[in-house]
C-alpha cells in the first residue's frame, strides 16, 4: 500500500501461465488490468487488479522471438506498446496479441535504437521511449513517426549518461532517471530541460535509480536497484 505495507504478490518462477522468468517492465491500463513484460519467457502477461491471470501472448517480430523490456497501454486500452531488447524496436500489439505495427532497428539515427528500455505515454498520447545506449529519450507519434529527441550524452544538466526510467506528471513534464549519475532530471514534453530533482530531506542521494512511477497522489516512486528499495517523494506543483 502507500505506506509500504506488503499486500500480495503475483506469479512465481516458471513458464506456465501466470509464472515468470526475469520479468522487467510493468504497466497498468485504463481498464485496471496489469501488463507484465515477462522477459525471459518472451511474452506479455495480463492480470486483473487482484493478480488473477487473464491472458498472455508471445512477443515476435517476424519469425523471431523477442525479449520484451517494458510495456505501456493506450488510453483506450486497445493497443499495447512493447519495447524489444534483441530487435531494438517498439512493437504495437492488439489486446489479443496480434502485431499491428512496429518501428526502429539498431542504429544511431532518429527512429533507431540501441536497447530501448522504459516506455511511457504522454498526455497527448505520444510515446516516449528511453533509448538506453544512445543516451536519449525519443518521442514518437502514435503512428511511429519521430517527433522529438530529449537529452544527449553527457554529465551536465539536460544531458544523460545512462537513462533508465521515465514517468509523466500531471502537467505533462517528463521525469527521467539516470542510474549512473544517481539523479532524476525533469523536461517539458517539448524536450526543454527544466531542472534536476532535489531531495528535500535527510535521506541522502539516490543510488542507481531505475524504474519510475508517478501516482495520482502526486508522489514519485523510484526503484533504486542497488539499494533494493522503492523510495517515495512528494512532488512540488
Amino acid at each position: 500500500d502507500h505506506k509500504g505495507n506488503y499486500k500480495f504478490a503475483i506469479g512465481s518462477e516458471g513458464t506456465e501461465p501466470g509464472q515468470f522468468r526475469g520479468p522487467v517492465g510493468i504497466g497498468k491500463g485504463s481498464d485496471g488490468n496489469i501488463y507484465v513484460a515477462d522477459t525471459g519467457n518472451h511474452r506479455v502477461q495480463v492480470f486483473d487488479a487482484s493478480g488473477r491471470y487473464i491472458n498472455g501472448f508471445q512477443i515476435r517480430s517476424g519469425d523471431k522471438l523477442v525479449r520484451p523490456i517494458d510495456v505501456a497501454v493506450s488510453p483506450d486500452a486497445e493497443e499495447i506498446y512493447v519495447t524489444g531488447n534483441n530487435n531494438h524496436k517498439v512493437m504495437v500489439f492488439s489486446t489479443e496479441g496480434r502485431l499491428l505495427r512496429q518501428w526502429g532497428g539498431s542504429g544511431l539515427n532518429h527512429g533507431e535504437f540501441r536497447y530501448p528500455g522504459t516506455v511511457a505515454l504522454l498526455q497527448d498520447a505520444r510515446i516516449a521511449v528511453v533509448d538506453i545506449l544512445n543516451t536519449r529519450v525519443q518521442i514518437f507519434e502514435v503512428t511511429g513517426d519521430f517527433s522529438i529527441e530529449v537529452g544527449e550524452w553527457g554529465v551536465l544538466p539536460g544531458q544523460l549518461f545512462r537513462p533508465k526510467g521515465i514517468a509523466v506528471d500531471s502537467r505533462g513534464d517528463l521525469y527521467v532517471s539516470d542510474s549512473y549519475m544517481n539523479l532524476i532530471q525533469v523536461f517539458t514534453d517539448t524536450g526543454v530541460f527544466k531542472h534536476v530533482l532535489k531531495i528535500a530531506d535527510a535521506s541522502g542521494s539516490m543510488e542507481t535509480p531505475a524504474g519510475l512511477a508517478i501516482g495520482a497522489d502526486n508522489r514519485l516512486y523510484v526503484a533504486e536497484m542497488l539499494k533494493n528499495r522503492v523510495s517515495v517523494f512528494a512532488l512540488d506543483q
